[in-house]
């Protein structure tokens, strides 16, 4: 099993960034199990939050080194955090689901993103 903190290196950032948007996707999903967490931004004022087509959306990455990439800009400030996937299934599908917030899954810079309802998420990453 994959540390929570093991990073990829630069060439397979790069590799990831490139892939497409059903495929990062499924990359989350499998990386998600591995390391049984995922990866949000926050920072003292809450989680970092997109919009996609109108709704809000929580960027969820699979690991620290993807989601420090967007800290940046408006996001310097932020910091990555781990939830783990019991964490995630217990309290945040709940309060994201009653927040009406979707999860945006790894999103890549200037490139299209899986939006998918926390209910979703929490399935597809249940095995079987």
């Amino acid at each position: 099993m994959r540390e929570m903190n093991d990073n990829p290196d630069q060439q397979e950032l790069l590799r990831l960034r490139g892939l497409s948007a059903d495929d990062r996707f499924r990359y989350l999903l499998e990386a998600a199990g591995e390391q049984d967490a995922v990866w949000i931004l926050r920072d003292d004022e809450g989680f970092v939050m997109v919009s996609s087509d109108d709704e809000q959306c929580i960027p969820v990455w699979p690991h620290e080194a993807c989601a420090a990439e967007w800290a940046t800009g408006e996001w310097s400030e932020c910091g990555s955090l781990a939830i783990d996937l019991d964490t995630w299934r217990q309290r945040w599908r709940p309060g994201l689901e009653g927040d009406g917030i979707q999860v945006a899954a790894f999103p890549a810079e200037q490139a299209d993103v899986v939006v998918v309802s926390p209910a979703e998420f929490t399935q597809a990453l249940t095995p079987g």
